[in-house]
């Protein structure tokens, strides 16, 4: 039976199209550990992120973060402003959250679901400044 020797050609536009402003933001590409720096990704998106329960980390915006900035200012873990920007200074405090409560099934700074758990046990109703 004969077979084709001619190989497929790829299509003329390969290159993947930039992400979106609707982008999931709150998914990281690579474990941000505290003290690496906080990547930037330029402006804001025009509309936030929709909430994602998976896990949030450096980068990351919206009300999940502003409730996950609020939570920790409860309990004097973050001193920063509740502005729902995901930064170092974020991920150095959920970092030191995890470490004080025993928290190892998430990667350190980064706000998985066991930590989620943890600090909404902790600080179950979030109330603003």
């Amino acid at each position: 039976m004969p077979t084709s020797s001619r190989a497929a050609t790829p299509s003329p536009d390969t290159t993947p199209e930039p992400a979106s402003p609707g982008r999931r933001a709150d998914v990281c590409d690579a474990p941000r550990l505290p003290g690496a720096p906080c990547p930037t990704s330029g402006e804001p998106p025009a509309s936030p992120p929709p909430r994602q329960p998976d896990g949030l980390c450096c980068g990351a915006t919206g009300l999940d973060v502003t409730e996950l900035q609020l939570r920790l200012r409860w309990i004097d873990f973050y001193q920063g402003t509740a502005d729902g920007i995901y930064d170092q200074q974020l991920t150095d405090s959920v970092a030191a959250y995890q470490r004080s409560r025993g928290v190892t099934s998430d990667l350190p700074g980064q706000y998985g679901p066991v930590t989620r758990t943890v600090l909404q046990r902790e600080v179950p109703d979030v109330v603003s400044d």
